[in-house]
């Protein structure tokens, strides 16, 4: 796979979503399905992606990919070969930077020493492997198909074929869950030194087997045991010489995730595969879409029905050929038809984003970031609801290197989603 690219193009961010498990978790209601011993549906789906990949060769023209990211599911089902291919068919149809970040998330379980060589092969750099807590009590629980042991020998043997780039993700406030025992999953984790860890509180979502499970509501942590557990993860992780960059995420000086920081600065995405979701101009897409509509900010997905997909991108050939020979519009077309939910952005919808994406960050907003992309002063559209919540010390103020910035406190952080609500619309 040959890398190309240059530095004139914009940036933009490819996220694949790769839907299948060995299981599902009684937590998750991401969308995902369990491939219980059957892999042809894999094969099939992966020669699906593939020509959808292809169908948006046009955005090539504009954007760079700074970003790969495959996420699930369990990306690490894919075997060699299936990356390989998907790879392929990216590095035809964009252009690739030989700087770009690429992820793969990874649980344990799911792969061996040749499989993750193989992945480094495939120009994966940066691996995120789901580890949740080093209790196995708490893992079968959680419904997840690994021991902490499995987990370990993942780590080592990716650290051993060469991977530099490894993040780890944890869970706090689970059903049972002490102080203790969480303090305990993440000093086990910050002793094996990965350059970033993720750590997430739990949350209960409909249509999963938590959420309809009595006994597991009644054994959720007290709201104090949360907030503590948040805060101890700050003073370990910090205390170890990790830097917190986003509400729940802390990487090594540098290390920190280049995808996930790219949405909540607003840099344009596309996301194939089941569910996934994109936010690009609408003049990229103007072959569905009204002319007026065609400079405005636009975010769609492409539906869950893995029959609808199969049915739209898998009757062609399995390499991305077909869809790449035939012209933009109908490629378009082709793509058109996996489309849910498209919402054309007003100027005060991206303002929104703007913020409750700008202020997840440790930094959070640069206040002529805002002014160059608006064109109107923060405090003109926000004032009322920027004095309230300084005077309740849930943000502050501040400057760097001759910037002004607005900040969530500590304190802010903990409400965060309350300070959101003020600065909508």
């Amino acid at each position: 796979m040959k890398q190309n690219g240059t530095h004139e193009k914009e940036a933009l961010g490819l996220y694949l979503h790769i839907p299948f498990c060995l299981s599902k978790c009684n937590y998750c209601d991401f969308c995902s399905f369990a491939v219980k011993g059957d892999f042809s549906t894999v094969q099939q789906y992966v020669d699906a992606l593939c020509n959808e990949i292809a169908a948006y060769r046009y955005l090539s023209r504009k954007y760079e990919l700074c970003t790969i990211y495959f996420g699930g599911g369990t990306p690490s089902l894919l075997s060699v070969e299936q990356l390989s291919q998907v790879m392929d068919v990216i590095y035809k149809t964009f252009s690739v930077s030989r700087y770009t970040e690429i992820t793969l998330e990874c649980n344990p379980g799911t792969t061996n020493e040749d499989k993750l060589a193989g992945y480094k092969g495939c120009l994966v750099n940066r691996l995120s492997i789901g580890l949740q807590s080093v209790s196995n009590e708490r893992l079968k629980r959680l419904g997840r198909i690994h021991t902490y042991e499995q987990f370990l020998e993942q780590y080592e043997t990716a650290r051993k074929v060469g991977f530099q780039n490894i993040s780890v993700d944890l869970m706090s406030a689970l059903p049972g869950q002490s102080l203790k025992e969480y303090e305990t999953s993440l000093k086990t984790v910050i002793a094996l030194a990965p350059e970033h860890i993720s750590s997430y509180g739990l949350i209960m979502e409909e249509g999963t087997p938590f959420y309809t499970d009595k006994t597991i509501w009644e054994s959720l942590p007290e709201e104090k045991i949360c907030v503590a557990m948040y805060e101890r993860t700050g003073e370990l992780l910090t205390g170890a010489g990790y830097e917190q960059y986003e509400i729940s995420n802390y990487c090594k000086p540098g290390m920190y995730s280049r995808h996930n920081s790219s949405y909540w600065i607003g840099t344009p995405y596309l996301g194939v595969g089941l569910n996934a979701s994109s936010y690009l101009q609408g003049e990229e897409i103007i072959p569905v879409l009204k002319v007026e509509e065609a400079g405005r900010m636009l975010r769609f997905r492409n539906g869950d029905s893995m029959k609808e997909y199969l049915l739209c991108y898998g009757n062609r050939a399995g390499k991305g050929e077909a869809l790449s020979a035939i012209d933009e519009v109908a490629a378009y077309q082709y793509c058109s038809r996996q489309w849910r939910e498209i919402e054309v952005l007003s100027d005060n919808d991206r303002m929104e984003e703007f913020v409750f994406l700008g202020l997840r960050r440790l930094e959070g907003i640069r206040l002529a970031d805002f002014e160059q992309r608006f064109q109107i002063p923060f405090r003109t559209i926000y004032q009322k609801s920027l004095r309230k919540h300084i005077n309740l010390g849930n943000l502050m103020r501040y400057e760097k290197e001759g910037f002004k910035y607005v900040a969530l406190t500590p304190q802010g952080m903990l409400i965060s989603n309350q300070v959101f609500v003020d600065f909508m619309f």
